[in-house]
């Protein structure tokens, strides 16, 4: 090979290196990110990663067999270009896609009203993320081709290449879950990983970099358009969820989360009261009276914690919320500085796995998107260890709002519960809320508005190995 030859493979080699690891990274990236710009329209369930899961293999599958196919076809000197277009192309798309969510989004509800996750949200990522992913895996096989020089030589090359590009699925793991999407945002993590995708595909097209100039331009002025709803006193990303607090015009706040169903924390200046389920969290102390320490599992931005310290203040109260931003969100906006609790961000289930402390009152308010309690959290061998936790004495209150469509749900966390607590009874609630309650003992006195709940032997429960709450749940939305 002569000498300029030998010098044009090394740097295509090179480039190719870079290209390979950076698409690889951007795959994983906008898997995980995909699911974070879709939450506050359609939550983080189970159904939602399922379909974005399900757009990527798909696309990717697509771009690896036609691909394969194109790779074949093209005169070997012009795969570098076709490779590099393709980059930018993904790119290109990947930095706009936070644009279409909105509109896409209103056009999925168009076509299935009604509540339902499940269509919408697989009709708006395979829309908005299968075309990127889909140009991503094109480049695979184009860069195998420009890999393989001799014939005799194959599996060396595409190992390598195969390693680069695992190399970047694991950087795109961690940099939006620990970088991008706490600190910049779910919008600048696209922008950050299509910018890397745009450069990359730069290379060699002057057009491509006047694109790329105006596409950086037009992302500056539209964000300095862009401007909050005049409600909205704070916005941002955590690793769980997007949180946005509103104000409404009497001076009262609300936290919603994702796609903005109900409220998870209430303020109102003048009183701890809400008028809205945190208040029944005032009843375990008076059904029991005496106890000494409270725990919320599921504190969120402090509520019914607030409510529980005015009205019993020599009692104790721990927290455990899952998400530091939620906390954040309640010290800032929710008073929840007033109230003295021991906070700790942790899952319920593995806090109360690793504490021995014992409760007299035990509150469980724990939902994701705002549409179903986690499944692990409404089984028969979590509410034993809600049990073990307990005093003798000990009340656990859960609140299990549901749609009216949710009644068969409600009716396997009320078999479960009961299943595991010798006296379960169910409270309607302010505002449409469903309380449930379960007693180690038989209470003193049991309110007039409390009806008994009776365990089903032949009914179901949940379990561990098999519960289809989370089923039920996104039926009930239908």
């Amino acid at each position: 090979m002569v000498p300029e030859k030998e010098e044009f493979v090394r740097i295509l080699s090179l480039r190719l290196r870079v290209v390979v690891f950076i698409v690889g990274l951007a795959v994983m990236a906008v898997e995980l990110t995909a699911v974070r710009l879709l939450a506050p329209h359609f939550g983080t369930s189970l159904f939602v990663w399922t379909n974005v899961i399900a757009v990527v293999l798909v696309a990717l599958a697509a771009g690896y067999g036609l691909g394969g196919r194109w790779a074949d076809r093209l005169p070997v000197e012009d795969v570098p270009t076709a490779l590099y277009r393709c980059v930018f192309g993904a790119g290109l798309w990947i930095v706009l896609l936070p644009a279409a969510i909105d509109p896409l989004t209103a056009a999925a509800r168009f076509l299935q009203p009604g509540g339902s996750v499940v269509i919408p949200s697989l009709f708006v990522a395979a829309f908005l993320f299968g075309a990127p992913v889909f140009a991503a895996g094109l480049v695979t096989p184009l860069a195998a081709r420009s890999a393989v020089r001799d014939a005799a030589h194959v599996g060396r090359p595409l190992g390598g290449l195969f390693v680069l590009s695992t190399l970047g699925s694991l950087a795109g793991t961690f940099l939006p879950v620990f970088a991008t999407i706490p600190y910049a945002g779910v919008r600048a993590t696209f922008w950050i990983v299509g910018g890397l995708m745009l450069v990359a595909g730069a290379a060699g097209g002057r057009r491509r970099f006047l694109v790329l100039a105006l596409v950086l331009a037009l992302i500056a002025w539209s964000e300095h358009q862009r401007t909050k709803n005049a409600s909205v006193l704070w916005e941002g990303d955590s690793v769980y969820q997007h949180l946005r607090v509103f104000q409404n015009f009497d001076g009262s706040r609300f936290l919603q989360v994702n796609e903005g169903r109900g409220m998870q924390s209430y303020f109102r200046p003048d009183t701890v009261w809400t008028g809205y389920y945190w208040d029944t969290a005032a009843i375990p102390p008076r059904l029991q009276p005496g106890g000494r320490n409270y725990l919320f599992l599921g504190l969120g931005g402090g509520t019914a914690a607030r409510i529980v310290h005015e009205s019993f203040p020599d009692v104790s109260l721990d927290g455990v919320e899952i998400d530091p931003k939620m906390v954040e969100a309640g010290r800032r906006f929710f008073g929840l500085e007033a109230a003295p609790v021991a906070v700790s961000i942790a899952d319920a289930r593995v806090f109360l796995e690793a504490t021995e402390k014992v409760y007299d009152y035990v509150m469980l308010d724990v939902y994701r998107d705002n549409r179903s309690i986690p499944a692990h959290l409404a089984t028969r061998e979590f509410f034993e260890l809600v049990r073990n936790r307990l005093t003798p004495k000990g009340i656990l209150l859960m609140n299990v709002s549901t749609a009216e469509k949710g009644r068969e749900l409600l009716g396997l966390i009320r078999n479960t519960l009961a299943s595991v607590f010798p006296k379960v009874y169910q409270l309607q609630g302010p505002a449409g809320a469903v309380l449930l309650f379960g007693f180690r003992e038989e209470p003193s006195t049991v309110p007039s508005g409390m009806a008994p709940v009776i365990y089903d032997a032949t009914g179901e429960t949940a379990t561990d190995d098999r519960s289809r709450a989370e089923i039920l749940a996104a039926q009930a939305v239908q």
